[in-house]
């Protein structure tokens, strides 16, 4: 058994350590699967030297900070009825293409795909995108995500469908949680986290030319 084929789709998205598939038996959700090692994207000078000379530990790691967070905000609303930031995850599946972590899928309209907030502010951002970007940010403030790579690629501004039921226009982190530091200050310090994080927001608003609002927690042009 090779469980769920994908081999035979073209990647919705290749990043620096996988790649991302539409899964074959429920349009709600991703397969995300981690690339070979020679057809990693070195990126930066730090995931250069990683690829290089470490060993499969290092993206082991990321992966189990990822899920460590994700796991460390749903344990502490067991009640239920939370508007998560970020995208959720349902474990990990069996594909042809070894094995894949099953994630939430952020959509577009029909046949409109969604957009990441890098796309969006290379263009004319409306009011409408500057409201669900500031209600995104204030909740990524209200749950403290520890997001080691906050960046506008991995803000997607879309729609999830939960059970057939299509919600509504929001933005969601579907990438880069997860404290990766090798000094992981963020986890230690709540104050150190929610600094880090106003600071990045600030940043990927200043995109769009906006300015972050800190009393009221919204961005104004």
């Amino acid at each position: 058994m090779t469980g769920l084929t994908i081999s035979d789709q073209t990647p919705l998205a290749t990043g620096g350590e996988r790649a991302v598939y539409l899964d074959p038996t429920n349009p709600e959700r991703l397969i995300k699967v981690l690339l070979p090692k020679t057809a990693q994207n070195k990126g930066n000078l730090t995931r250069s030297f990683f690829t290089r000379f470490a060993s499969d530990g290092h993206r082991m790691f990321l992966l189990q900070q990822e899920y460590r967070e994700y796991l460390r905000i749903i344990l502490q609303h067991m009640d239920g009825g939370i508007h998560l930031p970020i995208a959720h995850m349902y474990g990990f599946v069996e594909t042809d293409l070894g094995m894949g972590c099953a994630t939430e899928r952020v959509h577009g309209l029909g046949s409109e795909p969604a957009r990441n907030w890098k796309a969006i502010t290379s263009g004319d951002v409306s009011d409408r995108d500057v409201d669900v970007f500031s209600d995104f940010c204030r909740r990524m403030l209200q749950f403290g995500v520890r997001a080691s790579d906050f960046k506008s690629s991995n803000v997607v501004l879309g729609h999830r469908t939960v059970f057939g039921e299509v919600g509504p226009y929001e933005a969601v982190l579907i990438d880069g949680y997860g404290d990766t530091h090798l000094v992981p200050v963020r986890s230690w310090s709540t104050v150190a986290n929610r600094n880090a994080l106003r600071k990045r927001i600030q940043r990927l608003g200043a995109k769009a030319g906006l300015t972050w609002d800190v009393e009221k927690h919204s961005f104004f042009r």
